[in-house]
């Protein structure tokens, strides 16, 4: 959650409050896509990884939390792709951009090595 905070404030520069007065160009859209990417991943992979703990560790519910983490690294995989994808784009600049790259990696690593603690704990 603390990188998920970390990324709001970094990109709330860059998003939009005000309604848009038309249509979106392909490029508008692709960029704003990007943000959204950004933007959620990370607060998809908190909130699944607070709901797989919610959900607990028996073995009755393991693997229902195993996969509620699988849900987060793909979050936290959606959000470092958007980062990718706005370094590309010039939004972020390159040392912004690799600082959050970096973070996301160490998430992503994280969230792997749950994965598999908890794999290890599964009765069959």
């Amino acid at each position: 959650m603390e990188l998920a905070e970390r990324v709001h404030a970094a990109l709330k520069p860059f998003v939009n409050e005000e309604p848009l007065a038309g249509p979106l160009t392909d490029e508008e859209e692709d960029r704003e896509a990007e943000l959204g990417d950004a933007l959620i991943g990370f607060h998809i992979a908190a909130a699944k990884i607070a709901g797989g703990h919610g959900m607990g560790y028996d073995d009755d519910v393991l693997c229902a939390n195993i996969v509620k983490n699988r849900i987060a690294l793909d979050g936290a995989k959606q959000g470092r792709g958007g980062f990718e994808a706005l370094k590309r784009r010039g939004v972020l600049t390159v040392e912004d951009a690799d600082r959050l790259i970096a973070e996301s990696d160490e998430v992503v690593r994280l969230i792997t090595e749950r994965i598999a603690e908890l794999r290890s704990n599964v009765w069959w």
